[in-house]
């Protein structure tokens, strides 16, 4: 089976530290992958959301995971997931070295809590716990023009004590204050809320408007929530927390005015630490996608990730608090629970072994991983599902080996495959009988992805390939790639058909593709043959020719170039 979730890069989430350390400011220019896992509240799988990172994109498939194999990271990143019926989410990360990353977001329906008429006043409760009270007149357009009619109320309610506050929250647990210094916070709940007109319109809060919130206090926070806490909205385009206004407690709960809606939080401020660590099994290996958990004593708020491919994990946190760490396993069990903190900068944990480990729930794995002529496979990874997570193993010689340990707890096959980055194949999936033990033999990458854009410039050694196509069509057929592997960058084209045949192409993006060398270079002609037009669900395919303006500096050599490529997408 030919699968769309081919080609992904990846995350890191948190290091922990006991050392000193002045590592803080992010290294740049870090080359490595990205493993992203988008899930629902109830642990389902969201297929076909939409992942941003930079100049790449790509769309989670069936198992809600999207693997970007090489990416250009800052060391400060983040990362934007988006579907249809869902909120925004986000996940700000902070990443040292290039390694594959693991990053998991859990995407909160919009679902509808309550409607009401705009010239009327109306209380609206959240759930059984919480509700919003919105005086009369108190919404408008998105433009700010007036509106009268239904005003429809998304929204999603994020308690303190929930255990996936870290996944379902937008960016990370770091904000901007009112002097737009950065800060670390520990949150007492949070909101995500929108307003729709009957057409699904967006509309908003009135100027000179408010809406009161009460928000319920989690029981296990009772005895340590303060009388006010600061309130922060996350800004989309900053990726960050910021400060506006405050919320008093009454009782249980806190009371607050809210002047516009998006992601609502209240936190307590703390100051910023770069926290780094690193986790391995007794035998050395590291304890890769391992679920690592702080909490923050006085205030029992948690936040949690997920180490790297190599047990390592970074993310800032609160400076001067005590603290306990937790790991859990994929199996729910707690292996280790330690008292770390408080830290007065910057730190660097010696590396945590995790010796309470149960070796009923961990495995090992080794194997040969093949081009498809049966050559060794030197330049790619493998990927190793158990059903409840996924592992990477990187080739680790010229012979093509490869070998680690991971998790196991339920089920008798494990499942692999191969990715070829050089020649952009990949091995069809390959189910194996588990064994604690497993040599896994050999496996050919051999498959090429179902939907993709490739292209060559004479006199260069290189060739571009693009995954993860968008197609649309009228009276002309638009093909346009999400997803660049290593390519800064989108290409794409049209051509005046929908039929099989010859056509000029008219490239987008202003008639521009980026060069191996990192320049930009401009198409003069293109010509187009499609060899192939199937129906909806079927596939576009064909190839194309061209000359390019690679300039002076290019190192194709000056002047004009021959340019050449195919494609393959669905037609939806």
């Amino acid at each position: 089976m030919k699968t769309k979730t081919i080609f992904l890069s990846l995350l890191s989430l948190i290091y922990i530290g006991c050392s000193s350390d002045d590592s803080s400011v992010p290294s740049q220019d870090i080359h490595g992958s990205l493993f992203v896992t988008v899930k629902d509240p109830d642990g389902k799988p969201v297929k076909d959301a939409k992942i941003d990172i930079g100049d790449l994109s790509g769309i989670t498939g069936e198992d809600g995971t999207y693997f970007f194999t090489q990416a250009t990271l800052t060391g400060d990143d983040v990362l934007l997931v988006e579907k249809a019926g869902y909120f925004k989410g986000s996940r700000r990360f902070t990443t040292k070295e290039s390694h594959t990353q693991f990053l998991r977001v859990t995407l909160l329906p919009q679902e509808e809590i309550g409607n009401f008429s705009s010239t009327q006043s109306a209380t609206i409760p959240i759930d059984s716990k919480s509700e919003l009270t919105f005086p009369d007149h108190a919404v408008t357009r998105a433009d700010g023009s007036a509106y009268n009619g239904n005003v429809h109320v998304l929204a999603n309610p994020i308690y303190a004590n929930d255990p996936l506050l870290s996944e379902k929250m937008p960016g990370a647990l770091t904000g901007l204050d009112q002097s737009g210094a950065k800060v670390a916070l520990g949150s007492l709940g949070m909101l995500a809320i929108e307003l729709q007109a009957d057409n699904g319109e967006e509309l908003k809060i009135a100027p000179g408007k408010t809406v009161e919130i009460q928000f319920a206090i989690s029981n296990q926070q009772a005895g340590q929530a303060p009388s006010t806490i600061p309130l922060w909205y996350f800004d989309e385009a900053k990726g960050y927390w910021v400060q506006e206004g405050q919320a008093t407690r009454q009782g249980n709960a806190y009371v607050a005015q809210l002047p516009h809606f998006s992601f609502w939080n209240w936190d307590e401020v703390f100051t910023l630490i770069d926290w780094q660590g690193s986790f391995t099994y007794t035998d050395g290996r590291p304890a890769q996608n391992t679920k690592i958990c702080v909490t923050i004593l006085s205030l029992s708020t948690q936040r949690c990730g997920y180490t790297d491919a190599d047990g390592r994990l970074s993310a800032p946190f609160p400076a001067n608090e005590a603290l306990e760490l937790t790991v859990e396993n994929d199996c729910g069990n707690i292996v280790l629970t330690k008292a770390v903190g408080p830290f007065t900068d910057n730190v660097k944990m010696d590396p945590v072994v995790l010796a309470g480990f149960n070796e009923h729930d961990y495995a090992n794995i080794s194997g040969i991983a093949l081009q498809c002529d049966g050559s060794p496979l030197t330049s790619g990874y493998v990927r190793v599902n158990t059903g409840l997570n996924n592992f990477i193993f990187p080739i680790q010689d010229a012979e093509g080996h490869y070998e680690g340990g991971y998790v196991y707890c339920v089920g008798d096959v494990v499942t692999l495959q191969v990715y070829d980055l050089v020649n952009a194949l990949v091995s069809l999936p390959h189910s194996i009988s588990f064994d604690r033990a497993l040599e896994a033999g050999s496996l050919k990458a051999c498959e090429q992805v179902d939907e993709y854009l490739r292209y060559k410039i004479t006199g260069f050694s290189r060739e571009y390939i693009y995954f993860l196509m968008n197609m649309n069509r009228s009276n002309i057929t638009k093909v346009n790639s999400l997803d660049s592997i290593g390519v800064k960058g989108k290409f794409g084209f049209t051509f005046d058909g929908t039929t099989t045949g010859q056509y000029q192409g008219y490239t987008l993006s202003g008639n521009q593709i980026n060069l191996p060398n990192g320049q930009v270079g401009y198409v003069l002609n293109m010509a187009v043959n499609v060899t192939e037009y199937g129906g909806v669900g079927q596939y576009i395919r064909g190839n194309f020719t061209g000359r390019i303006n690679v300039g002076g500096n290019g190192s194709g050599g000056s002047g004009d170039s021959d340019f050449s490529g195919s494609f393959s997408v669905k037609n939806k």
